[in-house]
C-alpha cells in the first residue's frame, strides 16, 4: 500500500506541476494537503477501531476468514488490521483499473493542455501594457 501511495503521489505531483500554472501550485498543494490530512481523524478514530473490532475476530484461529486469508497473512492478534490493509490495497488497485477504463482519465495527459510558464505570461502582460502606453502617448 505504501508503494502504491508513493507512486500515486508522484504521478499526482507531476500532473500538478505540468498542468497547473506555477502561480497556483501552492494553492493546489495546500488544498490537497488539507483534504488528505482531514481524513486522518476518520482513519484513526473510526476505521482503525472498527476494522479491528470487525475483522479481528474473523482472523483469529478458527475465525470465519482465517481459512481464506490465513495462509496469506496469518491468524491471531493484529491480523484483522493486516486484512484491512490487503482489502484497501485491492480497492486501490480496483480504482486504478476502473480509472484506466474511463476515457476522460485515460486520455487526460493528451487532452488537458500543459500550463504556460508564468514568466511567459508575465512577459506577454508587460508587452501588452507597454504597447497600451505607447498607443496612449501617440494619441496625445
Amino acid at each position: 500500500m505504501s508503494f502504491a501511495l508513493s507512486l500515486v503521489n508522484g504521478v499526482y505531483s507531476t500532473i500538478v506541476q505540468v498542468k497547473v500554472p506555477q502561480r497556483f501550485h501552492g494553492r493546489v498543494f495546500a488544498l490537497n494537503t488539507l483534504v488528505a490530512w482531514s481524513t486522518l481523524p476518520l482513519g484513526h478514530g473510526v476505521i482503525a477501531p472498527l476494522g479491528s473490532a470487525l475483522l479481528g475476530p474473523l482472523m483469529e484461529p478458527g475465525g470465519a476468514l482465517a481459512p481464506v486469508f490465513g495462509p496469506l497473512i496469518g491468524t491471531g492478534p493484529g491480523r484483522g488490521i493486516a486484512l484491512m490493509y490487503v482489502l484497501f490495497g485491492c480497492a486501490m488497485l480496483g480504482m486504478v483499473a476502473l480509472g484506466l477504463r474511463l476515457p476522460v482519465l485515460a486520455r487526460f495527459d493528451r487532452d488537458v493542455p500543459e500550463a504556460e510558464p508564468d514568466d511567459l505570461v508575465g512577459l506577454r502582460e508587460r508587452a501588452r501594457i507597454a504597447a497600451a502606453r505607447r498607443a496612449k502617448a501617440s494619441r496625445t
